[in-house]
């Protein structure tokens, strides 16, 4: 009779609910349950196999610097580290470490050398490619150097040229071997032109090299490793203004009394400084054959007898007075030539002219003006 009431209990349905439930929860969940044992298994399995990695990594020198210049070290070297996988995961993320040769106590010459790491976790192991090198051990030099710059001008458009240089640092330190520095023939900041015809400065940051006698780069340290170069690029032309200097060419008629003028006082001429320099008046040849009565001409400019590259304007317009009359030596002026004079030469006749055209055009107040008599 209890047992009726037992089994009819509330408790007694509860309880069974539960009990069902815990394994109805074991046996949906057992395959998942026994997946999550085996990976937790797997990684603890994995913390402490070991694993083996190689890496690039850079070799340190340690010698005196300051006294000796070393060559013939590789600058990076392979490291492969073997050991528990995470120890050399995180040996290799965080490279805490060095691999060094040391050089200390050995003389100037060549040394083989055996190579080395430090700062590794005992339980690594490892290996260095190469094991071993070669290097040549020098008494090291400083020496001061003033920079050469260079470039191809013939870069630069035509009418175009250079000017002096500005760097930002004359001089550099160089630092080498002994040897080495002391056949450096100089420090050169080799300017790259870009482009054809160049017409305006060029500014540039230039790696600089020293050179030896053949032009070849020296292993040695050029400090600073750059400098800054400015080429001032101008034009060579430049303008002046030139009074007018008429020049007959030709005979004239014999009689004749020849007058030049013009209401163009100046013209403005574009050439090169050194051209311009050496002028002062601008000849306008006046030709005269067989002219017997006054006539107003257009003539040019003569560029190429000038050695200018333009004039302003190109062309003036010369008013030929012709007259008539006589001159005797006694009577010619500085403006007037005689027949003889006028007729011994062309070329004569011209220097003559010249000379005369050049009184005549300070002598006049109102025109530029020249005169030649021809009996």
């Amino acid at each position: 009779m209890n047992l009726n009431k037992f089994f009819n209990s509330r408790s007694f349905y509860i309880g069974t609910s539960l009990i069902l439930a815990i394994l109805l929860f074991v046996y949906v969940n057992y395959d998942q349950l026994s997946n999550t044992n085996n990976l937790s298994d797997e990684k603890k399995t994995s913390l402490v196999a070991n694993t083996s990695k190689t890496i690039n990594t850079g070799l340190q020198i340690s010698a005196d610097n300051d006294k000796y210049f070393i060559t013939g070290y590789p600058k990076n070297v392979k490291l492969t580290l073997d050991g528990p996988s995470a120890l050399v995961t995180t040996t290799v993320n965080t490279q805490n470490f060095s691999v060094y040769a040391d050089l200390k106590g050995l003389k100037p010459g060549k040394h083989t050398v055996k190579l080395q790491a430090e700062g590794l976790n005992k339980e690594i192991s490892y290996k260095i490619n190469p094991a071993t090198i070669d290097v040549t051990i020098q008494k090291r030099k400083t020496a001061t150097f003033p920079i050469q710059v260079k470039f191809n001008e013939r870069r630069l458009a035509q009418e175009y040229k250079s000017g002096t240089p500005v760097l930002d640092n004359n001089t550099v330190s160089v630092s080498g071997a002994s040897d080495d520095v002391n056949a450096i023939s100089e420090v050169v900041a080799q300017v790259n032109m870009k482009s054809n015809q160049i017409k305006s400065t060029i500014s540039q940051e230039v790696l600089l090299e020293a050179l030896d006698a053949d032009g070849k780069t020296l292993n040695v340290i050029v400090t600073p490793q750059t400098v800054g170069v400015t080429i001032p690029v101008e034009s060579t032309k430049t303008t002046k203004k030139l009074s007018l200097n008429f020049v007959s060419s030709g005979s004239g008629v014999s009689g004749k009394i020849y007058k030049f003028s013009s209401d163009t006082k100046q013209v403005n001429v574009t050439g090169t400084k050194a051209t311009l320099d050496s002028l002062s008046k601008i000849d306008v040849v006046v030709p005269i054959n067989n002219i017997k009565d006054s006539v107003t001409k257009t003539l040019d400019i003569d560029l190429d007898k000038n050695n200018l590259i333009s004039a302003s304007p190109k062309s003036v317009k010369v008013k030929i007075d012709v007259s008539s009359g006589t001159a005797t030596t006694s009577e010619t002026t500085n403006s007037e030539t005689t027949s003889e004079q006028a007729s011994s030469s062309s070329d004569s006749s011209s220097e003559s002219s010249e000379s005369s055209a050049s009184s005549a055009v300070t002598s006049s107040d109102s025109m530029s003006e020249s005169t030649n008599t021809l009996n």
